[in-house]
């Protein structure tokens, strides 16, 4: 299976653990891209680690949305996964154009990603919610997670 997994490339702790540890055991069996959208410790890693791994600066989304639907359709991938509010908001952007399922792995409550920070909640917190309704399937990172989305009226 082509499988393309989609990090803003920034991320630190649990999120790029858990990242990193799913995609070393998925490249034994199916054809793994990573795509961060940051160069950084996150892509470095992957690659150390010997995971294929693309970067695409983010910064014109609408370029990175086109970029990565001609990549995705170019290639023929099975599935596409993403993780975070900038990849739920790109794969939000692109999930009718491409033909590949879009899943996003929810790490954390969204509610609460930018709390104390008004601002950030009101741009990407914001973003992130709205881009995570409208991707079809969605898998909590852990029990509590998936309850907490249940709760929330997802399937």
């Amino acid at each position: 299976m082509k499988i393309i997994h989609l990090i803003s490339g920034g991320d630190v702790g649990g999120a790029k653990t858990h990242v990193l540890s799913l995609l070393r055991g998925m490249t034994k069996e199916n054809e793994i891209l990573l795509v961060c959208f940051s160069e950084g410790d996150f892509s470095r890693d992957a690659r150390g680690l010997g995971i294929p791994t693309r970067v695409m600066p983010s910064k014109n989304i609408f370029r990175v949305c086109a970029d990565l639907t001609r990549l995705i359709q170019r290639e023929k991938y099975d599935v596409v996964h993403c993780h975070g509010s900038r990849a739920n908001l790109i794969c939000a952007l692109i999930r009718k154009r491409v033909k590949a399922p879009v899943v996003t792995t929810v790490h954390s409550d969204p509610k609460l990603d930018y709390l104390g920070r008004p601002l950030a909640d009101l741009i990407y917190g914001s973003s992130n919610r709205w881009a995570i309704r409208r991707i079809r399937y969605r898998q909590g990172v852990s029990g509590p997670t998936c309850r907490m989305l249940i709760s929330r009226g997802f399937s």
